[in-house]
């Protein structure tokens, strides 16, 4: 595992301590943890484990392991497409083509999706937020919720302890003229 992945992890496991307890299907909080989704959307929303776990459910196997013995993994929790899609968002007839959704942790750690790789047609792997690991609740490091695509070959755009979803214009920016450094 590199050095800056242990490290998030140890700072998130420290961070979400007490933060949120999760027991069989009973949540205990001390303060609820939410996610919340914005960005171009016409319904801002805020979730917490206990309304995304009211969202149908997506299984997924993990491509690649976060355990120290290499096994790979499996996650439970709604598509990440139908929890924006609850939003609903308000883009234009390009909206597929220029579209991401940028997925944001508690420690400011980002990912970035193409709206079109998770559109359940797309023939791509599902992302899911995940609520569930090997069976069982998720672990306090990624309360309330974790972003995991299935696809990902490693844990690069996996967020723990997901703290916001948002749609945005990906093209913003692009045909900009570079200036030459030298």
């Amino acid at each position: 595992m590199a050095n800056h992945e242990m490290s998030r992890r140890v700072m998130l496991a420290t961070a979400a301590a007490g933060a949120l307890a999760i027991t069989g299907t009973r949540l205990a909080a001390a303060a609820e943890m939410t996610v919340k989704v914005g960005g171009a959307v016409d319904k801002p929303a805020e979730y917490t484990a206990a309304d995304l776990a009211a969202m149908p459910q997506t299984e997924v196997k993990g491509a690649w392991s976060d355990s120290e013995d290499g096994a790979p993994f499996t996650a439970k929790g709604p598509l990440l497409y139908d929890v924006v899609m609850a939003s609903q968002p308000n883009a234009g007839p390009e909206f597929v083509a220029r579209m991401a959704v940028v997925v944001t942790g508690t420690d400011g750690y980002r990912g970035t999706y193409s709206w079109a790789e998770l559109m359940p047609d797309s023939g791509g792997a599902p992302v899911i937020v995940g609520l569930e690991y090997n069976g069982e609740p998720i672990r306090a490091i990624f309360n309330p919720a974790w972003i995991i695509s299935a696809g990902d070959k490693t844990s690069l755009r996996s967020v723990f302890s997901l703290a916001s979803i948002d749609l945005v214009d990906a093209s913003a920016g692009i045909g900009a003229v570079a200036t030459p450094t030298a």
